[in-house]
């Protein structure tokens, strides 16, 4: 299916590329699944309130900005494919918590 598409998207060709593709479906997936309810989860909790969205949302990214190269570094010495698949696949599994859910309050 590939050689058919032209010299654009030789790339494809490429297994490693085959992985970071799939493995960014899978936790784009899971992702939209958990993400709408995101904010009505952490405002329904005691104590909830868009102050606290807010710096849940800070501490998320600011743990994305600390977390971003230490798992480069690691996937540099132990192997991308391996590392990104594991990693991502661990991702994708914290958010099925959410989704198995039955109330948002429990």
């Amino acid at each position: 299916m590939v050689e058919s598409l032209g010299s654009d998207y030789q790339f494809l060709k490429e297994r490693n590329i085959l992985v970071l593709i799939s493995c960014r479906i899978i936790w784009g997936m899971t992702q939209l699944l958990f993400t709408p309810y995101f904010s009505l989860f952490i405002l329904t909790q005691p104590g909830g309130s868009p102050e606290i969205l807010g710096i849940v949302a800070s501490v998320k990214a600011i743990s994305f900005i600390i977390i971003t190269p230490i798992a480069g570094l690691l996937t540099d010495t132990k192997g991308r494919v391996t590392l990104i698949t594991i990693g991502t696949a661990l991702h994708a599994i914290t958010y099925l918590f959410y989704v198995f859910a039955s109330d948002v309050n429990m």
